[in-house]
C-alpha cells in the first residue's frame, strides 16, 4: 500500500495545521485561534519534505512563539 507524500495531497496540508493547532492551542493553554492569510498560502505551497512530522512541529512551535491570536507567516 502506497501512501502520498503530504505534498501530493492537495489541501491536506492546511487541515491538519488547523488540527495541530487546535491542538496545541488547548494543550498548552494559548489563546491562538488560526492563521493569517500568508501563513495559510505558505501552508498551502510548501513541500513538506519532512511531511506530517515537520508539519507537526511547526505548527507547536508557531503556537508557542505566537504573541497574538492568528499564526502569522514570519511565526511559521
Amino acid at each position: 500500500m502506497r501512501i502520498p507524500a503530504l505534498r501530493e495531497r492537495s489541501g491536506d496540508a492546511l487541515v491538519l495545521a488547523h488540527y495541530f493547532l487546535n491542538k496545541f492551542d488547548q494543550q498548552d493553554r494559548r489563546s491562538v485561534k488560526g492563521f493569517s492569510a500568508e501563513a495559510k498560502a505558505l501552508i498551502e505551497s510548501y513541500a513538506w519534505p519532512g511531511n506530517v512530522r515537520e508539519l507537526q512541529s511547526q505548527v507547536r512551535r508557531s503556537v508557542l512563539m505566537s504573541e497574538s491570536d492568528l499564526v502569522s507567516r514570519r511565526r511559521l
